[in-house]
């Protein structure tokens, strides 16, 4: 996550949050209080149909026969709003510290959110998006790379990947050779896309540069 958190007040004008995105170069700033707390948080998205530059939505003609006075006045203030408090999302979707990233990525896939406020109690201590994610790959991926292990001990690695995949195969995988990196794999799958899903898991594990395909397809009548 992003510890030097770039954040706005709820009076701040619409016009300072969107030069805050562009020069800092983020997707959303959260919104704190006088007394620090978070009370929402402003995205581009909630930035791009607006009055000043046309974008705002065009009701058709028969809107103000469906739709309530309520509803109308929200999205009026929405795209017509001066400050922060205006047009801020309240009450956002955060995390913690402590969550697991795969919850976070669920968090962020979920809501197609970019960036989400890390919290500790009450205070905003981080920004976590995509791009930490996409970086946190990348380092995981050029420490693996940087790890030489025997052929026996990638091998015992493919293996146990085969083995942990999470759903009941009809037939799994039932051997796999390494030689110099190059992981050929023996057996039977129950269909291509298992086929498939056995090669990734087997492209995926630490020390292999390349895979042999030696898998047939379990007969129909089986």
């Amino acid at each position: 996550m992003s510890t030097e958190v770039v954040s706005v007040r709820p009076e701040t004008p619409v016009e300072e949050i969107a030069r805050t995105l562009l020069d800092n170069r983020i997707s959303s700033v959260p919104v704190l209080d006088r007394n620090g707390r978070l009370v929402g948080i402003v995205s581009d998205g909630d930035l791009t149909r607006r009055a000043e530059i046309g974008t705002e939505p065009r009701p058709a003609w028969w809107s103000p026969l469906l739709n309530d006075a309520r509803s109308t006045a929200y999205e009026y203030v929405l795209t017509h709003g001066r400050t922060a408090a205006d047009v801020m999302t309240a009450h956002p979707v955060t995390t913690t510290e402590s969550a697991p990233l795969h919850k976070v990525a669920a968090l962020l896939a979920r809501g197609r959110y970019k960036r989400l406020p890390v919290m500790r109690g009450e205070r905003v201590v981080g920004m976590i998006s995509r791009t930490d994610l996409v970086r946190k790959l990348a380092s995981v991926a050029a420490t693996e790379a940087a790890a030489p292990a025997s052929d026996e001990a990638v091998r015992e690695r493919v293996m146990e990947r085969i083995h942990d995949m999470p759903w009941n195969m009809r037939i799994r995988a039932i051997n796999a050779v390494v030689d110099d990196g190059v992981a050929t794999i023996y057996g039977w799958a129950g269909s291509d896309v298992e086929r498939r899903a056995i090669q990734v898991a087997v492209e995926n594990t630490p020390g292999v540069r390349k895979v042999e395909d030696g898998l047939h397809s379990v007969p129909p009548y089986v």
